[in-house]
């Protein structure tokens, strides 16, 4: 299996098969899986933990063109360095509509607001996990709104002694006004403290819309 994209959908999707048995690549055009969602450093742990269980990365690429054969069907796809890459399948997990954009005119108050907003269930008493999965036995989640192009502090960080692989993690996510967001693996009920941060700053910045 060839998957386009390595979003989180895209990630899901190759630890889902990969674990069914099929020999899968995920091309992305980011530095590590999930970039956007986890940012470089988390990107980079959650990476090794796909390669630590076979999935081949192709790193800083992206799709230029698919190819067929004569009945129409695609057979795999050749990226933007001319690289052809044969595949049985190909799954496109890449491209997404953002659901708030931030421009001059939109201060991150404002934006974090508005996003949890049309996440959050009515009546809700926290905001709505932005995302979650569970890849390889690592249950992922997002709150918030963490991504790339905030700071990211890892509040804690454990390994299997064995294998060398992530078995805990939390890591926050900060802009200049704050916490924007928080990204657990295997940690959700270390993850409270944070949600309430959030939903603190979820509740000043509804209030100020």
């Amino acid at each position: 299996m060839l998957i386009i994209g390595g979003t989180v959908l895209g990630s899901d999707l190759a630890a889902r098969a990969r674990e069914a048995g099929a020999h899968v690549t995920v091309v992305t055009k980011d530095s590590e899986l999930m970039t956007k969602a986890l940012g470089d450093v988390v990107g980079a742990i959650h990476s090794q933990l796909h390669e630590f269980h076979g999935v081949h990365i192709v790193r800083d690429r992206i799709m230029a063109e698919f190819t067929g054969d004569e009945h129409g069907m695609v057979t795999g796809v050749v990226l933007d360095d001319a690289t052809h890459i044969d595949a049985d399948m190909v799954v496109q997990a890449s491209g997404s509509i953002p659901l708030v954009v931030l421009d001059e005119y939109t201060n991150t108050e404002s934006a974090l607001g508005g996003l949890l907003a049309e996440l959050s269930p009515a009546n809700s008493d926290e905001p709505v996990a932005t995302w979650t999965s569970t890849q390889f036995g690592a249950h992922i989640e997002g709150w918030g709104a963490p991504g790339a192009d905030n700071d990211v502090q890892i509040i804690s960080r454990h390994y299997d002694d064995a294998t060398g692989q992530i078995t805990r993690l939390i890591a926050a996510y900060w802009d200049s006004t704050g916490l924007t967001g928080v990204v657990g693996i295997n940690a959700t009920d270390g993850l409270a403290d944070y949600r309430k941060q959030l939903h603190a700053r979820a509740s000043r910045s509804l209030s100020s819309i």
